[in-house]
């Protein structure tokens, strides 16, 4: 019995023995880690902090836009930010940018980068981000109107739009210190000049500057009006302007037709389309004056006004148009 209680006992120390040491490697750990009573500095972690990056400017893509005319647009690609010490570019949110135009009158742009052409010239597009700025530099060609009753892109974007009573589609006018530019878009598919609906088919007037002196609102300044309705006015024709019998009257007197007096008509998926060159040289409008422009144009027998609202002696109820 003594024997067994001596080895029990001398296991237990063993164990105790382990403990100690395991212990001791403990406390040695710690002290290594926390420093020790005779002075040793702790050792610290330390934590590295990145110099704060500063930008440095932006950069804008593309640099330049061509737009062929108003109404032409283009949207910019990207913005890219550059800061020092970073050595390369991070595209910038467009939601973070800000875009302004130099000339509103040549383009404009939207918050989101597109750019829109609105008159001919050159303007600089820029954009700001935290204080940084770069520019696109916009330039917006000038189309010159073609009388052949085919419509370019473009060709016909700086025009005022006028709705034809009816639902029969659009009237366009530009107004320059020479001439009238007008297109007709209208609803028509049947050519009087070819034999088909020759009676109040195909007249088209425009009048300019109206008077109240007669509901008609003659005399006007000019008054143009074509088509194949021998019936369209009374009294001889001017003459003939694209196989059509024509009127053109100045102040209330019918005159011969001006050489420099272009149009021409086309038939086309359902449509009748007319452009024309009106002369102005006996208005001899300066940059910025208003035009009163107001007509109509028959098709099958109906006359359809434009504006829809027009009454012919009331000046007011005509289109406004700004000379360039």
């Amino acid at each position: 019995m003594g024997v067994f209680y001596l080895k029990k006992l001398k296991l237990k120390e063993k164990k105790m023995r382990k403990f100690l040491i395991v212990l001791a490697m403990v406390a040695m750990a710690s002290f290594l880690l926390v420093g020790c009573d005779t002075g040793t500095t702790p050792v610290t972690p330390v934590t590295t902090v990145e110099p704060e990056l500063q930008l440095t400017g932006i950069t804008v893509d593309p640099k330049t836009m061509d737009l062929s005319g108003v109404g032409d647009s283009d949207t910019i690609d990207s913005v890219t930010a550059t800061y020092e010490l970073k050595g390369f570019g991070v595209d910038v949110d467009f939601n973070d940018c800000l875009f302004l135009t130099s000339d509103s009158k040549v383009a404009t742009v939207s918050s989101s980068g597109e750019v829109t052409a609105v008159g001919a010239g050159a303007a600089d597009i820029l954009v700001s981000y935290e204080g940084k700025v770069d520019t696109v530099v916009v330039t917006v060609k000038k189309v010159v109107i073609k009388i052949d009753g085919f419509l370019s892109p473009y060709e016909w974007g700086g025009a005022k739009e006028i709705p034809v009573a009816g639902g029969m589609d659009f009237v366009k006018v530009l107004a320059t210190t020479d001439y009238l530019y007008v297109l007709f878009k209208v609803t028509d598919s049947t050519d009087a000049r070819e034999g088909e609906n020759t009676v109040g088919n195909d007249q088209t007037s425009i009048n300019v500057n109206p008077t109240d002196e007669d509901e008609w609102g003659k005399p006007c300044d000019i008054i143009f009006q074509t088509g194949a309705d021998n019936n369209a006015w009374s009294g001889p024709s001017s003459g003939l302007t694209d196989g059509w019998k024509t009127d053109w009257e100045i102040d209330g007197s019918q005159c011969g037709i001006p050489e420099d007096l272009k149009t021409k008509t086309i038939y086309s998926g359902g449509y009748r389309i007319s452009e024309w060159k009106v002369p102005l040289a006996s208005i001899a409008p300066s940059v910025g004056q208003i035009l009163k422009v107001g007509g109509a144009t028959d098709i099958d027998g109906s006359s359809y006004l434009y504006p829809i609202d027009l009454v012919w002696r009331d000046a007011s109820t005509y289109v406004d148009i700004t000379v360039e």
